[in-house]
């Protein structure tokens, strides 16, 4: 009993000393998952910053502040070539009318605006707009940076870049997520843009119930337990 009672303090300790550790080496996993978070956010505001950028600038062609749209469609065809990961670009009015895509020939018929939503968001704050992935009428999918633009006569218009997922799927690559956890970039409606695994067969697949659950838990940022599609934790 003397023996025992001597070696209860130090089991004591020892059981505190190996809770503290436990505790700190969560806490610092936890942290480590914010820091990769927040950084492949940065990554994508700079990638989504660059479309915008290029667009702008696109918009200030002279083509296009002089209303000469068949020649505007020229100069953004060239663009599209010098974007691999662009599928083309659309140029709409001001009441959301397509007024051409370069993936089409120039006065072909246009169909339907794929995400419309993104493109009245844009209208109607007059401001860039990132809108949701998506497939088009051939399949492919892809997502639209809006940014509207306004000629020299008043007109209002805006410029969409259709951009495959493949951007966002190499700056997932870039990244060294932690004990080979998952990383997933998603639109406005949850939906996968990007992913380090399984890449093809989730495009455009919402968060699993228990993720959904997390995000509305924490809000913008936080940390916490939830399960995969291929039911990992």
């Amino acid at each position: 009993m003397l023996t025992a009672i001597g070696l209860l303090p130090l089991a004591l300790l020892g059981a505190w000393g190996i809770h503290t550790a436990s505790g700190y080496q969560q806490r610092e996993q936890e942290r480590l998952m914010l820091d990769l978070a927040r950084a492949v956010s940065s990554a994508v505001d700079a990638e989504l910053d660059g479309v915008v950028s290029t667009l702008t600038g696109l918009g200030h062609s002279p083509a296009l502040q002089d209303g000469d749209l068949r020649a505007f469609y020229q100069v953004a065809t060239t663009q599209v070539k010098a974007q691999p990961d662009w599928v083309g670009i659309i140029l709409t009015d001001g009441a959301g009318k397509i007024l051409f895509r370069t993936m089409d020939d120039y006065g072909a018929p246009t169909g339907a605006i794929v995400d419309p939503d993104s493109l009245r968001a844009a209208l109607s704050s007059q401001r860039p707009v990132a809108g949701r992935i998506a497939r088009g009428v051939r399949g492919r999918a892809a997502f639209p940076v809006r940014v509207p633009v306004t000629a020299a006569d008043g007109k209002l218009y805006t410029l969409t870049a259709v951009i495959r997922p493949d951007r966002m799927s190499r700056l997932v690559e870039r990244q060294q997520a932690p004990g080979g956890a998952i990383t997933a970039i998603r639109d406005g409606a949850l939906a996968v843009v990007a992913r380090s695994q399984n890449q093809e067969s989730s495009v455009g697949l919402a968060p699993s119930p228990s993720l959904v659950q997390l995000m509305r838990a924490h809000g913008e940022e936080g940390v916490g337990l939830a399960s995969t599609r291929e039911g990992r934790i």
